[in-house]
């Protein structure tokens, strides 16, 4: 038996860690070790590339072994926490509308309008001032465009209001 001459390097440092744990993350724990060329994969022997495979094998087991418990609790208390965030988001967002800002400039300021209805739009002189006005225009919209429709509806006689609630996605 001849003894494995597997080239090492003297000491894995903290920027071999790091690297080991960027590689894990983008891919497995085998090629993460592998990356780090912390060994130098033998050439042609077959019995030294087994060897080589054999540590690397026992260093990303022993690795796993010992941060699984912290990979757990760190995975529980950071996705409960992001679950959380996107739950306290959607309840934030009930009764608001998400629409879409186009701003330009023009006219020596800046011309905004939303995307999604024909007829908001607002001009200011700087775009802080544009997006101001526009959020106030849109908030105001559903109410004047509704006194607007009452007025004209008035005029057809009996009619029929009724909610109508659309899902509308994004493209």
């Amino acid at each position: 038996m001849t003894v494995p001459k597997i080239q090492m390097v003297n000491a894995v440092t903290m920027e071999h860690g790091r690297q080991f744990a960027q590689y894990w993350f983008e891919g497995n724990i085998d090629d993460a070790c592998d990356d780090t060329d912390i060994l130098t994969y033998p050439g042609d022997d077959p019995d030294q590339q087994a060897d080589c495979v054999d540590l690397q094998d026992d260093i990303t087991g022993r690795v796993f072994e010992a941060v699984t418990e912290q990979i757990a609790e760190a995975f529980v208390r950071i996705a409960n926490a992001v679950i959380e965030e996107e739950r306290t988001r959607a309840e934030e967002l009930q009764g608001h509308a998400v629409l879409t800002a186009i701003f330009f400039e023009e006219g020596g300021g800046v011309t905004g309008f939303v995307e999604e209805f024909h007829g908001i739009s607002a001009h200011g002189k700087t775009l802080r001032e544009a997006r101001a006005r526009l959020t106030a225009a849109a908030r105001e919209f559903p109410h004047a465009n509704r006194e607007g429709v009452r007025q004209r509806s008035a005029s057809y006689g009996s009619v029929t209001r009724e909610r109508l609630i659309v899902e509308i996605t994004r493209e």
